[in-house]
């Protein structure tokens, strides 16, 4: 039974992971990585705290006009 268990966890674990790097790769692909310029002056902007993925998008979207993850939502 143990075994069954451990097993089960091993594929809820591995769930978890896609699934976090699912949402990740939504979330990026709507901002515009080529632009380096952006990226150097998100990054600049916030060279004295952590920069979060919320802070880099609204750094390279200012307008909001990337299509939501969610649309639907």
């Amino acid at each position: 039974m143990q075994q069954r268990v451990k097993k089960h966890l091993t594929e809820l674990d591995d769930l978890i992971q896609r699934l976090e790097t699912h949402i990740r790769l939504k979330l990026a692909a709507s901002m515009d990585l080529s632009n380096t310029a952006a990226i150097t002056k998100a990054l600049e902007s916030h060279k004295d705290h952590d920069l979060s993925l919320a802070d880099l998008s609204a750094e390279l979207d200012p307008t909001h006009s990337a299509e939501p993850v969610d649309p639907s939502g």
